[in-house]
């Protein structure tokens, strides 16, 4: 697989052990994969976690913050600045990876587009509202999608992308106008959303199935299919606890070839996700 991986660790150790997770595990599965964490240099792994990535980038405060806010939404829509001309993969790190994807991130890379995400039937507003808030036409496409899973060129029109992102986040639809609260901060995919409307971006490609979202009742072994990756996305109680238990599993073999023992246990991961407080401040970074 020649497309490196990207991932994000902000603010709070549990994102940077979910990073090492997540790295350990992709690694396990595709050999010879590039891996680089971007981070805000809040926490620091032990050397016997951290040589998992190939590169670590520090993004500088103004890229994660806003007003002195922590802002993840807004860290998001940055990561793009750190990246030398070429393709990359990002992925959330709340991820763990259960078997190989380089089939998938090859049929990204024979595509032409610049910019392409799992798509989700969910959206952060209503379509009027998107539509009004961002100036948008009537007819614009409202793709909704998930940034779990973002496939990148780097270039003239990804930096495009990227700064009419930011100006939705940051002068678009309120934040009492979501639908639901994102975390501390504004919905990245509400801003990418604006973007591809506006700029008539299609995002959507047949990744085939690379990541599994489970929900509160889900089955695990019914539901697990063909998937390459688990999401361990939403505040604690969102996943089945068998779900869980089967990444701790995986994490453990994993770790187990790296002749290490699995320390960073998921269920605690998540009871530190920002998910878990769902506090949402007009007029600022932590803005909707």
């Amino acid at each position: 697989m020649n497309t490196p991986i990207v991932l994000l660790a902000l603010n709070k150790k549990e994102y940077y052990q979910m990073a090492f997770n997540a790295a350990a595990s992709i690694k396990h599965f595709n050999q010879g994969v590039q891996i680089t964490l971007l981070h805000d240099g809040k926490h620091k792994l032990p050397e016997s976690k951290s040589w998992i990535f190939d590169k670590s980038i520090c993004m500088d405060a103004d890229d994660t913050t806003h007003n002195g806010v922590f802002h993840p939404g807004k860290a998001k829509l940055n990561i793009h600045k750190y990246l030398d001309n070429g393709a990359y993969l990002y992925l959330d790190v709340d991820v763990i990876c259960i078997a190989p994807f380089g089939d998938i991130v090859e049929n990204c890379e024979k595509a032409k587009g610049y910019y392409y995400i799992l798509q989700s039937g969910h959206l952060w507003a209503s379509e009027s509202d998107i539509r009004h808030y961002n100036g948008l036409s009537a007819d614009a496409v409202i793709y909704g999608m998930n940034s779990s899973f973002m496939f990148m060129r780097t270039g003239k029109e990804l930096t495009k992308f990227f700064d009419r992102a930011m100006k939705a986040m940051f002068e678009g639809l309120p934040a009492s106008n979501l639908s639901m609260p994102w975390g501390q901060s504004y919905p990245d995919e509400l801003a990418m959303t604006v973007a591809c409307a506006d700029l008539k971006v299609n995002p959507y490609l047949d990744f085939g199935d690379p990541i599994r979202f489970f929900g509160r009742t889900s089955n695990y072994d019914q539901e697990i299919g063909g998937a390459r990756m688990v999401a361990l996305f939403g505040p604690k109680g969102m996943i089945p606890l068998k779900a869980i238990d089967k990444c701790d599993k995986v994490m453990r073999n994993v770790c187990a070839t790296f002749s290490m023992a699995h320390e960073y246990k998921i269920l605690p991961l998540m009871k530190g996700k920002y998910a878990n407080k769902h506090r949402l401040v007009e007029g600022g970074i932590n803005r909707g």
